[in-house]
């Protein structure tokens, strides 16, 4: 799709080609309308007078409105030519001058037309023979155009500023956008001037070129490794010399051999030819010296070391020996390696007797040798040279012969963890003097005259391998091996579970392993007889008739060497699982924690069965059943009266074939004892109340009375309890009776009824004697007082009393006794103090007060 936009549509725009031209140092007074146009075709101004801007300042120095607002603008230019920019904000029509704003660049040039060249002042780097220097000017020397087109287009021709060349520099790459330098390697290190000019334009440019030697040549030490003796070796030394110049020049300036050695050396160009002599051996070193540039300074020189690893063949070996013993036409030989002079030693080469043998290394064992006979061994050694002289001879040795295979090995008998294994002597060889018999962890060594042996402490259920041989002094024979198994009767099984089935019972044991060869059979039966199976299995499945009869089984293994002993089973009982309980009761008996079970079993399907009890988390009670089934009662004691106990019944005729009852919860009671009343007095007032205890019987309840008045009554289930406490008005002097019973809902117990009379509080009989001043006293008894008597509480309220007086003067006491007919009673005129009255109660006896 292309949007085409409607004629006028869009903001102000700069005309392309449009260009402003300025004399450096100059000015110009620009019309907007003149470089900006309108789409729509109106005069176009400047915004405001604050929308010029303008770069680069090196080459414009200002911008600003002419007199004639804002449809003009001046331009300022500076000293340096080259291109720069106006940038403008602009509207197209006054009556819209705030509406569509647009800045556009107006592209200016100072002087002649030409781009901006801004080279780099730092020296840039040529090495002398190296790889030519390649220049991108218009990014090296960050070339500025107002024209992008123009730009793209841009060439460049370089040359040297005259009086600031660089010899020997070659300069290619003119009329395109890259400059190259090449410099030769025999230019030496200086500074010139390039100046750069932009093709078809007055500008230009200087960059600063700096002509530079590279490295000298490196050249890497040369190793030649196994180099033979006898054989030229060429080697070309320019493969190892590394050098900065583009195109270098190698060649061999001085080759020195250093010390003596017997290899010759010849330089052909590059090419080095070593000629090692033919027994020449060892290291042989040369000093190199290299150039890569014919008549180049020293500078341009490089030295290294050539090494030759030369081999040759290797030294005779010495101090070859034979073992002491050769056996079969076979010896052990050793000997010491020679030197290998530069190469490793490949392989021996062993003369002695009929042959000759190759060896890898010492020792070696040395076959088919002439018996009976004496040989003697020289040795050479062989590396990739050649082979070396021979050895001084060995010793000189006699071979021995070993005894052959034996005949006849077999198993003659075997028993419980034995066998006898019997053979004949070796038909050929030597003599024997001995036999030797192995078999797994053990050995024997029968005589030389035996025809066999017996082993023992075999494991009966392992095959055996017994292996014989014969033995002289020359070693031992090959030996000859035989199978067998020693066997004896297994063990015995052990019983391990019987299973239930319908009108079967399935028996299990462990496994026995059979104790040697063969496999085990299990022989089953029963006592009473008739219940029987063989197995090679573990298990068998007997049938079985539920008639409730208790049978043993017998269990034994065999195999054809013998059997085990035979082993009982657990008792086992012939039933199937009883039907259901008809029906089942479980009541309190009113005795202590005793409750009765009464229930209808089912048919026990396998002869009598017995009824038990579960109570709580203990089994109670036994009562046979028929096979039929009938009825029955348990009688079972729970932990505590009034305890909720769960029941539950079960109908066995084995201990894993029963049938249970449904659970049932149960409360038990015991009988109640007699309550007993409290009464008490509180001043005029009675409290009474009756307590008893309660012995699991839910709703037993105390009932108390009183009589003037007064009741109460108390309910509970365990333990004891009591009423709450009556208070009843009764006065002092008379009596109440309280009568009280404890009733269960089956036993009514009266308790002792008890009567009481409320007593007055206790007495306290006092007598105070007291005295008042008195007038009109007789002359022997002035001054006097008058003296009464008070009494309280005494019982009779007229007490027999004794007045004791002592006179001050008399020393006889004066004494009376009188009738307290009154409280106070009066008694005279006394003088003095000293009285004392004693009163006598009825209960309480004398009562004394003084004054």
């Amino acid at each position: 799709m292309l949007y085409v936009p409607a004629a006028g549509a869009g903001g102000p725009y700069v005309p392309s080609g449009t260009l402003i031209q300025v004399d450096p140092g100059g000015s110009a007074t620009v019309a907007v309308g003149n470089v900006v146009k309108s789409p729509e075709g109106r005069p176009v101004t400047l915004a405001n007078p604050r929308s010029l801007a303008w770069s680069p300042n090196a080459i414009i120095d200002s911008v600003a409105t002419s007199t004639g607002g804002l449809g003009r603008f001046e331009i300022k230019a500076g000293k340096t030519l080259g291109p720069a920019a106006v940038v403008a904000r602009v509207v197209d029509g006054s009556e819209k001058a705030t509406d569509r704003p647009r800045w556009v660049s107006i592209p200016v040039q100072v002087g002649e037309p030409g781009p901006l060249m801004r080279c780099p002042t730092e020296p840039l780097v040529l090495p002398a023979g190296g790889d030519p220097l390649t220049l991108p000017i218009t990014q090296l020397c960050h070339v500025w155009n107002a024209d992008p087109a123009a730009l793209a287009k841009q060439t460049y021709t370089a040359h040297w500023e005259p009086g600031a060349e660089v010899a020997d520099v070659r300069i290619s790459g003119g009329g395109t956008s890259t400059v190259a330098l090449e410099a030769g390697a025999a230019v030496r290190a200086t500074t010139g001037r390039l100046m750069v000019t932009a093709d078809g334009t007055k500008s230009s440019a200087v960059l600063q070129i700096s002509a530079e030697s590279v490295a000298p040549p490196v050249v890497s030490p040369i190793r030649l490794d196994h180099v033979r003796g006898g054989q030229p070796v060429v080697v070309d030394v320019a493969d190892y010399v590394s050098s900065q110049l583009r195109k270098p020049q190698i060649g061999i300036t001085n080759l020195t051999a250093r010390g003596s050695s017997d290899v010759a050396a010849t330089v052909d160009g590059t090419r080095i030819t070593f000629r090692p002599g033919d027994k020449a051996v060892g290291l042989a070193e040369f000093d190199l010296e290299v150039s890569d540039s014919p008549g180049a300074p020293d500078t341009r020189r490089a030295r290294s070391l050539i090494s030759l690893d030369v081999f040759g063949v290797p030294e005779p070996p010495t101090n070859v020996r034979a073992s002491a013993s050769a056996v079969n036409g076979t010896v052990d030989l050793s000997w010491s390696p020679g030197a290998a002079n530069g190469s490793p030693i490949e392989h021996f080469v062993v003369e002695g007797g009929p042959h000759t043998q190759e060896c890898v290394a010492s020792p070696c064992t040395i076959k088919g040798l002439p018996t009976d006979k004496s040989v003697s061994f020289r040795v050479r050694a062989v590396n990739e040279a050649g082979a070396s002289d021979l050895s001084a001879p060995s010793e000189p040795i006699t071979v021995l012969v070993r005894p052959d295979a034996m005949n006849g090995v077999a198993i003659e008998a075997s028993g419980d963890g034995w066998l006898d294994v019997s053979w004949r002597g070796p038909s050929s060889g030597g003599k024997v003097d001995s036999y030797y018999v192995t078999w797994p962890s053990n050995h024997a060594t029968p005589a030389a005259s035996s025809t066999g042996t017996r082993i023992s402490g075999l494991d009966n259920n392992q095959v055996t391998t017994v292996c014989v041989r014969a033995v002289n002094e020359a070693g031992d024979g090959p030996e000859i091996c035989v199978d067998g198994q020693s066997a004896g009767p297994p063990d015995a099984p052990v019983w391990v579970g019987q299973t239930r089935g319908s009108a079967s019972v399935t028996l299990a044991w462990t496994a026995v392993p059979p104790n040697g060869p063969g496999t085990v059979v299990y022989h089953v039966r029963s006592e009473p007889s008739g219940r029987s199976c063989d197995t090679s299995a573990t298990s068998c499945v007997v049938a079985m008739s539920n008639d409730g009869s208790n049978y043993t089984f017998y269990v034994r293994a065999e195999t054809t060497v013998g059997q085990s002993a035979e082993v009982a089973s657990a008792p086992y009982v012939d039933a199937g699982t009883p039907e259901p309980f008809i029906s089942v009761s479980v009541e309190p008996t009113g005795d202590n924690k005793t409750v009765t079970a009464t229930f209808q079993a089912g048919a026990t399907n396998g002869g009598e069965g017995t009824v038990t009890a579960r109570v709580g988390k203990k089994d109670q009670g036994w009562a046979p059943i028929p096979a039929e089934g009938g009825w029955g009662t348990l009688t079972l004691t729970l932990s505590a009266n009034g305890t909720p106990t769960e029941i539950v019944l079960r109908n066995c005729t084995a201990p894993d074939q029963c049938s249970y009852s449904d659970a049932q919860t149960v409360e038990s009671y015991g009988p109640i004892s007699a309550p007993t009343i409290s009464v008490e007095q509180d001043g005029e007032y009675a409290l009474f109340s009756i307590s008893g205890e309660a012995n699991g019987r839910e709703g037993t309840t105390l009932f108390v009375t009183g009589n003037p008045g007064g009741e109460a009554s108390a309910q509970s289930k365990l333990g004891s309890f009591q009423t709450e406490t009556i208070k009843v008005f009764v006065g002092y002097g008379n009596s109440i009776s309280v009568t009280g019973l404890l009733d269960d809902g089956v036993t009514q117990l009266n308790a002792v009824p008890v009567t009481m009379t409320i007593e007055p509080p206790p007495r306290a009989p006092k007598v105070t004697v007291l005295s008042t001043p008195a007038t009109g006293c007789p002359n022997e008894l002035s001054p006097c007082q008058s003296i009464s008597v008070e009494l309280t509480d005494f019982s009779p309220s007229t007490p027999e009393c004794q007045v004791t007086y002592q006179d001050p003067i008399d020393t006889t006491p004066f004494e009376k006794l009188f009738t307290a007919i009154s409280s106070p009673y009066s008694l005279g005129l006394f003088d003095g103090n000293n009285i004392t009255i004693v009163c006598k109660d009825e209960i309480y006896g004398d009562i004394s007060g003084s004054l």
